[in-house]
């Protein structure tokens, strides 16, 4: 079976929204990278299949037990609205009776969201008085479901070079909020959905006034969530709080986090307590790396596994890893299998998931070489 259609399949079968969407993305990338060719025939099959699953949508959304899973089907329209896109640059192109199913859609899922459109609304278009700050406050008691409300702190973070912006009562109302769910978390029990909204408070309350959240982000330092940690640790530097010595050794030893606090401690002049041993450039790389291939619209996770390979010049420095994982992002015949990533010295971090297979060489070094030839 073409590479193609087992793609197809691949999302069609899939378990999950979020299996749906990495693998959609992965085709994507795939054309704009031109590992895949959209001929017509092929072009009239990925549109046929893709105004079916929105179509499918149209029904599925409403008919969903929670929020959360409504938000995997949000962020699976937003794939397929860029597979659209991808067939039909226009919208011209597109069949009279599909574009009317598309923005059928696009209008139920913007209703759903709510908060989103709210949040939205106060920044993207400044409406951004006291009432309104009160009424997006009153609506986020309507979300019965702590995910759901969530999506405040996510809005907020996307506008968060905004937030200074606000009008100095809107600001105090929106801080006190802040502040009273954030006391909310840690005097109760926390699940993973409150852990989620907590990280983003901890990085978001750094716009508000310190005698607010100072107390609330030493406490949520000692919670055990790297995350969160992470998060309160830049807001208590902002702050010109110290940070205690295990707090920061903890997150160097931590993969996904060592690169960035590291580059955290750079920007206030206190590299001096970043341990010795996590310094080496490899290291840090190699973190960078692994932080990038958690996005959702890479692997999703950590790696299984990762080696360092060796590193190369080509305008800048670039330590180049194979890794791999059984990620539900990766097609599934390519789980498992070892894939080539890099980091370069001036952030280039990437991987298009080519597989070390192919560009094997009879040692490391000449394929290292050979890797930089073809890929960098």
């Amino acid at each position: 079976m073409p590479i193609f259609k087992k793609n197809i399949e691949a999302i069609r079968t899939a378990e999950t929204y979020s299996e749906k969407s990495g693998i959609l993305n992965l085709l994507l990338r795939n054309f704009s990278n031109r590992k895949f060719t959209l001929t017509p025939e092929t072009k009239a099959e990925f549109s046929d299949f893709i105004f079916g699953e929105i179509e499918k949508l149209t029904v599925l959304i409403p008919a969903a037990q929670s929020y959360k899973e409504k938000d995997f089907m949000f962020e699976y329209e937003d794939c397929l609205l860029g597979a659209v896109m991808a067939c039909h640059p226009t919208a011209d192109e597109i069949p009279e009776d599909r574009l009317r199913t598309v923005n059928f859609l696009v209008n139920m899922v913007e209703k759903e969201r709510f908060l989103e459109t709210m949040v939205d609304d106060i920044f993207a278009k400044k409406n951004n008085g006291p009432e309104n700050v009160r009424y997006l406050i009153s609506m986020t008691g309507l979300a019965k479901e702590e995910y759901h409300k969530g999506k405040l702190y996510q809005g907020l973070l996307h506008y968060q070079r905004e937030i200074p912006r606000l009008p100095e009562e809107s600001r105090d109302i929106l801080g006190a909020h802040i502040q009273s769910e954030m006391e909310r978390y840690l005097s109760g029990t926390l699940t993973a959905d409150t852990e989620s909204a907590l990280e983003l408070i901890c990085d978001i309350c750094r716009y508000f006034q310190k005698e607010r959240f100072a107390e609330l982000l030493k406490k949520a330092l000692w919670l055990g969530n790297i995350h969160i940690r992470f998060y309160a640790v830049g807001t208590l530097l902002a702050f010109g709080c110290p940070i205690p010595a295990g707090i920061t050794e903890a997150l160097a030893h931590d993969m996904e986090y060592a690169a960035l606090t590291y580059d955290l401690l750079k920007r206030y002049r206190l590299e001096k307590m970043f341990p010795a041993e996590c310094s080496a450039p490899e290291y840090l790389a190699q973190s960078d790396l692994v932080r990038w291939l958690n996005y959702p619209t890479e692997l999703g996770k950590s790696p299984d596994e990762i080696e360092y390979l060796g590193k190369v010049r080509k305008g800048e420095k670039f330590y180049i890893f194979r890794f791999r994982s059984d990620s539900d992002n990766l097609p599934e015949d390519e789980r498992g299998e070892w894939m080539i990533g890099w980091s370069g010295s001036k952030g280039g971090t990437f991987s298009n998931f080519d597989l070390y297979r192919d560009y094997e060489q009879e040692t490391v070094e000449k394929t290292v070489k050979y890797i930089k030839k073809k890929l960098l």
